[in-house]
């Protein structure tokens, strides 16, 4: 498998908790299907867990601006901090900005050529699909 296939397919693969949990939310499941969990719970600390991970690769990658580096710490913290702090549905919907803010500076790492445009075009799809899975949790949460 080439490296730029196997890069798309475990992006995209990485939304599918997210899929997997706003479905069980607009359907209703207070848990998830067989795995038998908080649907809440799984969404709140996946979204924590990707978007400080998103937010560590844009640090460990930009570690030389200053700027850059305290931002990525920032959205970090915000995420941390709303997951202790703010009800599920205010959760989703600040993840959402936050994923937002992260693409913007991938689109300004991209503008610098400094991620390849497959890299771009996997990040684009896969916060569409994050954002949308997220909108839906916050509506029926």
């Amino acid at each position: 498998m080439q490296p730029q296939t196997l890069q798309r397919l475990l992006t995209l693969a990485g939304t599918a908790p997210f899929i997997f949990a706003a479905s069980a939310l607009a359907g209703g499941a207070a848990q998830l299907p067989i795995v038998a969990l908080d649907s809440q719970l799984w969404l709140s600390s996946y979204t924590l867990l990707i978007v400080s991970f998103m937010a560590g690769t844009l640090w460990s990658s930009q570690s030389h601006c200053r700027r850059v580096a305290l931002l990525s710490n920032v959205i970090a913290l915000c995420s941390w901090a709303s997951y202790l702090w703010l009800p599920a549905a205010d959760q989703y919907r600040l993840a959402v900005v936050l994923f937002g803010w992260l693409l913007w500076f991938d689109w300004q790492r991209r503008q610098q050529a400094a991620i390849s445009h497959h890299y771009w075009q996997s990040r684009c799809m896969a916060s569409a699909i994050v954002a949308v899975a997220l909108l839906v949790a916050a509506h029926h949460s």
